[in-house]
C-alpha cells in the first residue's frame, strides 16, 4: 500500500484545531464578531472543499486545479476545516428533547472525513498486495506491472528519454498509487522534485502535442490510460505504451486504438525550456492493446 503519511500530521492538526474551535465559539459572544470569526474559518475551508468538489465529480481536472494539486504537501490544507466545524458546534447540552452533544459527535466525524478526502483512495483502494513490480523495458519503454501503473510507468520511460534512471515501483511508491490509477499531480510533483520541468495543457491535436509528453487516453472507449508521446517521424508519431512498448504510429492508427483525452503533461529539462530533443523510433507499426483495467487520467 502506497499511502501519504502526511494523512497523520493533517488529522492530528485538524483535531487540534476543532478544539481551538470550540473553544473560540464558547468564548466568543458578541454576533457581529461571531459572524465574522465563522466567515474567515470557513474561507480557509475553500482548499479542502475543492478536494472533495473533485472526488465528488462536481469539477474535473481544469490547469489551474491540476497546479493547485501537484503543490508540494498542499493537501494537509485540510486540517484547516477544523476550525470551522469546531466553531459551529453547539453550546448547550440539549435543545428540548434533542442532545446535542451527540449533534456534536455527528460534527466531529464530518470533519475528520472531511480532512482524510485528499488522502483516502490509495488506502480504500490500494494497488493488489499480489502485485510483483518487476521492471521490464521494451525499446526504452517501460512496461507496467500492474493494471493501475501506467501512469508510473510512462513517467519512468520519460526520465528514461533523458538518460535518467528511475523504476516504476519507485514512482508508483512516490505518487501514491492505487488500484484505480495513479493522479496526475503525484507525478507532476515527482518530476520536479527530480529536477524536470513541468507544463500541463489540453491539445485538441496530436501535431500540438510537445515531445516528451505524457498524454491522457482512453482504451477500448473508457479505459484511462497513460502514454507517452517521445518524437515524431514523418507523419509517424512515437509512441511509448506501457502495455506494447515503442510504437510507430500514424495518426490514422492511433485513433483506431486510442481516444486521445486531450491532456498532456509536457516533462522537460530545464536547459530544454525552448527546445525538446527527438528520437528515433524503432518499433511496431501497430498491436493489439491488452484490455486489463488500467489506470483512469
Amino acid at each position: 500500500m502506497y499511502f501519504n503519511r502526511a494523512i497523520f500530521p493533517a488529522v492530528i492538526i485538524g483535531i487540534i484545531l476543532f478544539i481551538i474551535g470550540q473553544r473560540t465559539s464558547r468564548a466568543v459572544s458578541g454576533k457581529p464578531v461571531r459572524i465574522l470569526l465563522g466567515f474567515v474559518f470557513i474561507l480557509l475551508c475553500i482548499p479542502n472543499f475543492l478536494f472533495g468538489a473533485y472526488y465528488m465529480h462536481f469539477i474535473n481536472e481544469p490547469v489551474w486545479y491540476i497546479k493547485f494539486r501537484a503543490i508540494d504537501n498542499i493537501e494537509l490544507l485540510s486540517f484547516l476545516t477544523g476550525l470551522f466545524f469546531g466553531f459551529v458546534t453547539f453550546k448547550d447540552e440539549s435543545f428540548g428533547k434533542i442532545k446535542l452533544k451527540v449533534f456534536n459527535k455527528y460534527i466531529f466525524v464530518i470533519c475528520m472525513l472531511l480532512i482524510i478526502v485528499p488522502f483516502i483512495k490509495p488506502i480504500i483502494r490500494p494497488v493488489s498486495r499480489n502485485s510483483q513490480f518487476q521492471d521490464r523495458w521494451k525499446d526504452g519503454v517501460c512496461l507496467q506491472s500492474t493494471g493501475s501503473t501506467c501512469g508510473p510507468a510512462a513517467l519512468a520511460t520519460i526520465f528514461n528519454y533523458y538518460g535518467i534512471s528511475k523504476s516504476e515501483e519507485e514512482i508508483a511508491r512516490a505518487a501514491f498509487s492505487s488500484s484505480s490509477g495513479t493522479e496526475n499531480w503525484y507525478l507532476i510533483r515527482y518530476a520536479e522534485k527530480n529536477g524536470l520541468e513541468t507544463e500541463v495543457s489540453y491539445k485538441n491535436s496530436l501535431n500540438d502535442v510537445p515531445v516528451p509528453s505524457i498524454i491522457g487516453t482512453y482504451i477500448n472507449g473508457r479505459i484511462g490510460h497513460f502514454i507517452t508521446i517521445l518524437g515524431k517521424e514523418g507523419d509517424h508519431f512515437v509512441v511509448g505504451d506501457s502495455l506494447k512498448g515503442r510504437l510507430l504510429l500514424t495518426e490514422k492508427e492511433f485513433n483506431k486504438y486510442y481516444t486521445f483525452s486531450n491532456f498532456v503533461l509536457h516533462i522537460k529539462k530545464p536547459e530544454d525550456l525552448y527546445s525538446s530533443k527527438m528520437k528515433p523510433g524503432n518499433g511496431e507499426t501497430e498491436g493489439n492493446f491488452d484490455t486489463e483495467n488500467t489506470d483512469d487520467t
